[in-house]
């Protein structure tokens, strides 16, 4: 299972790939099953909304409009869901590099800033 995170300004994207297993799978269940904590609700909510997206690369490379949450997979695609910035928690981002070269990077970080993101935190990481 292939997945790419794109993070922009404003904008998380996460791009998940249809493997050989998920072909013929909704795409409403194919999100639940990677996304467990989220009510099938609420992930055709952010199908109808246009939050979650599909690429279809068959033939021409063309991202498909509105979608359903019964919208079957097929091979090649790939599932993207966009998140707009939220307000996240404050954190200090005073943080020193000790050492750094082609194999290591050293640093020394305060304890609320986040290396990457996770949970409430997208854009206030170190990354």
């Amino acid at each position: 299972m292939n997945v790419h995170h794109e993070l922009t300004e404003n904008t998380y994207l996460v791009t998940h790939d249809v493997g050989p297993k998920q072909i013929g799978m909704r795409l409403d269940a194919f999100i639940k099953d990677r996304y467990k904590r989220r009510t099938r609700e609420s992930i055709q909510r952010a199908i109808e909304g246009g939050a979650i997206f599909l690429e279809r690369n068959q033939g021409p490379h063309l991202q498909l409009g509105r979608l359903k949450p019964s919208t079957m997979l097929l091979p090649g695609d790939q599932v993207l869901i966009r998140s707009e910035r939220k307000p996240e928690p404050e954190v200090d981002f005073n943080y020193q590099i000790i050492h750094e070269d082609e194999n290591l990077f050293v640093i020394s970080k305060p304890g609320n800033l986040p290396v990457h993101p996770a949970g409430r935190f997208f854009f206030n990481t170190l990354l």
